[in-house]
């Protein structure tokens, strides 16, 4: 299983690399253009998912998220890692925090513990600790430059 998706990765970053190659899927045999839309249709698929804001889910995981998405987890995983450049936790978490300093500029009466519950963390300590390591800011120092 792991050489299947070492290859998979392996194929997949070949795409990215060379556009104009032909790059084989699994057995079916894929080209590069046949790989190309079916990136490019999960993406769109990821987009709609993102405009929903199903990522302030609280304990959503990536295999959730693959299923709402329409996908499994290993070919969002792949979509994370090189369309994004990162994994799907650290994305999710930034996301919310710039979703909770987006509330925090439109709503400032709204308390902290809210908005964070709001955004998808269930523990207000995690989401100052998380809203801090992305900011550089607690939410309430980041909440009263504003």
């Amino acid at each position: 299983m792991a050489r299947k998706r070492k290859t998979l990765i392996s194929r997949i970053r070949q795409f990215f690399l060379r556009e104009d190659k032909k790059v084989t899927y699994g057995r079916k045999g894929a080209s590069a253009e046949r790989l190309r839309l079916s990136m490019e249709s999960l993406d769109t698929a990821f987009q709609d998912w993102v405009e929903r804001k199903c990522y302030r889910i609280p304990h959503r995981n990536i295999e959730e998220a693959a299923e709402s998405i329409g996908t499994d987890k290993a070919t969002l995983n792949i979509y994370f890692r090189e369309i994004k450049r990162c994994d799907f936790r650290s994305w999710r978490t930034r996301r919310r925090i710039l979703d909770a300093m987006e509330i925090m500029k439109e709503e400032p009466l709204t308390p902290i513990s809210v908005i964070g519950e709001r955004v998808g963390f269930s523990d207000r300590s995690n989401f100052s600790r998380q809203f801090r390591k992305i900011s550089g800011l607690t939410p309430t120092d980041w909440k009263l430059s504003l």
